[in-house]
């Protein structure tokens, strides 16, 4: 059976110019605030702005995978904020392309997050765990790409890899149960 997706499918953000343009320019006027428009040296402002663009850079991108016909592509930047904030500032970040004809198998994982009060929002877990003969990579799935994982691991049954979904999330998303609640 071939499976019909529309390639390159995109799980996370794709990284932007524009979100980091605007994280810089809000960093920008944080610094001018905190400096009183210009009432303090210009090399404080200066300095101040330093600072902010690399607390705020960092959060304007993040990983992001895409499932392409023969290969998954797997765009990183790295956990310390200050090689992200020159990751994302430079446009550099490191990708790995993983082919289909050398992935074992993908294991879905839903982890319940225990909330410990009305305001943590935080949502659960969702990952997929790729295992290569050189390790195991994982995955955040995003709200964009739920949709989309039941006719991505009927693709990639079709590629010969093996699939594990022992909380039978894909079969909960078929039958367009709220995965939340299914899961709780």
């Amino acid at each position: 059976m071939k499976t019909q997706i529309k390639f390159p499918l995109v799980i996370g953000k794709v990284k932007s110019n524009i979100r980091a343009a605007v994280a810089v320019v809000i960093a920008i006027f944080v610094a001018l605030l905190m400096t009183g428009f210009g009432y303090q040296p210009i090399w404080i402002t200066i300095m101040i702005a330093i600072v902010a663009i690399l607390l705020f850079v960092p959060f304007s991108n993040s990983d992001y995978w895409m499932i392409n016909e023969h290969n998954i592509e797997a765009h990183r930047y790295s956990d310390l904020m200050l090689d992200k904030a020159i990751q994302i500032l430079l446009n550099r970040n490191s990708s790995t392309i993983y082919e289909y004809k050398d992935i074992q198998s993908i294991t879905i994982n839903y982890v319940n997050k225990q909330h410990f009060s009305g305001l943590d929002i935080n949502p659960d877990m969702f990952t997929l765990v790729i295992k290569i003969s050189d390790g195991v990579e994982t995955v955040s799935i995003s709200k964009n790409a739920v949709d989309d994982l039941p006719m991505l691991t009927e693709f990639w049954s079709d590629q010969g890899i093996v699939i594990s979904d022992e909380r039978h999330v894909i079969d909960t998303i078929k039958s367009h149960k709220n995965l939340y609640s299914a899961m709780h």
